[in-house]
């Protein structure tokens, strides 16, 4: 049986070629089979571009609906996009109208599913491949503030994870509970807990 021309060209999202975008992982473009589409080394990369694709649909479209985001990536000149929305929904799990962020994994590793399978009619990979796209993309499985704040793209824009922050702070202050008085090692933990929290907040108001 013939795979999915998605599927064939390792670009399960059958992104368009587009000379301008520099895909990592692309196929050379005088060895590509393929006209139209980009063709990839290996599916993660096109997963991996296509996450991309959608967060930046997000951060730059307001693509904060499953609803919204399959208008721009599958437009009624060449789609059923209503018909692309509803499956989209419901394999996902999500309603369509339902705000959704894209840089959480929670949010983008179901909609990147259901949309490989109605880009192809099936959705070959496993968790552990999704997984490792998704990560290249800048979404790693974690809570959503470290999600969120970890995106890069291939722009070059990138931030500093929440979660590392956060991380940060509890190794900067599990020394103290060796050292210091239990009370002074409490106040210190909690000085620097909202110190970090005050520290994102302000960063994610200057990102807006």
């Amino acid at each position: 049986m013939t795979k999915p021309r998605g599927i064939r060209n390792n670009n399960p999202l059958n992104i368009e070629y587009n000379e301008r975008n520099k895909w990592q992982g692309r196929v050379a473009r005088y060895q590509a089979t393929d006209p139209r589409f980009e063709q990839f080394v290996h599916p993660k990369w096109g997963i991996r571009a296509g996450a991309v694709l959608i967060i930046n649909h997000h951060d730059r479209r307001d693509a904060t609906t499953i609803r919204k985001l399959i208008t721009i990536w599958a437009p009624k000149s060449e789609n059923d996009t209503e018909a692309y929305i509803k499956a989209v929904a419901k394999r996902s799990g999500f309603d369509p109208d339902e705000e959704l962020c894209f840089q959480w994994w929670e949010h983008i590793a179901p909609v990147i599913k259901a949309m490989i399978y109605v880009e192809n009619g099936v959705q070959p990979y496993n968790d552990v491949l999704i997984d490792e796209a998704l990560r290249l993309a800048g979404v790693e499985r974690s809570d959503p503030i470290s999600i969120g704040d970890a995106m890069h793209t291939d722009t070059g824009k990138g931030s500093i994870a929440a979660g590392g922050i956060v991380a940060t702070t509890i190794a900067t202050a599990s020394p103290l509970l060796n050292e210091l008085d239990w009370r002074v090692a409490i106040v210190t933990i909690l000085v620097l807990t909202v110190t970090t929290v005050l520290g994102v907040l302000i960063w994610r108001s200057r990102r807006s």
